[in-house]
């Protein structure tokens, strides 16, 4: 019982201590259509709770919790069965969880395979960094 109460107080300090001396700006809400990429809406997000890296990596769905709020509609109803198939199967909501998720129910099956594809055709026209930009 001490070491959970211990743990909660690490959390709340975690939360609660000083912020940053410059506001971050937030992060875009996910609309989950074709056009987004998922892995820099993800990585925005871990940038953005940067300061709340305890809470972020632990097995608590506490984290997840504040980043839904980042969610558009049609992600939001997807997460809310999401939760709830979580719950049944007694499945701990942890961020690494629901970045697995999301990538299975957002990213196109044959993601990997079209990037290769987007890679391989790439070729320099312009400048180096209209190149790297486009890789």
């Amino acid at each position: 019982m001490n070491e959970q109460i211990a743990a909660q107080a690490v959390r709340l300090e975690a939360i609660t201590s000083k912020p940053p001396a410059a506001r971050k700006a937030e992060p875009p809400k996910y609309h989950g259509t074709l056009n987004e990429d998922l892995e820099l809406w993800c990585f925005m997000i871990e940038q953005y709770y940067a300061d709340y890296h305890p809470i972020m990596v632990e097995n608590s769905p506490a984290f997840v919790t504040m980043v839904s709020c980042y969610l558009a509609p049609t992600p939001m109803n997807w997460y809310r069965q999401f939760v709830a198939e979580c719950d049944r199967a007694q499945i701990v909501r942890t961020w690494e969880t629901f970045k697995g998720a999301m990538r299975k129910r957002f990213l196109p099956p044959d993601n990997e395979y079209m990037l290769r594809e987007k890679l391989c055709k790439l070729t320099q026209i312009g400048s180096l960094h209209d190149y790297l930009s486009a890789f």
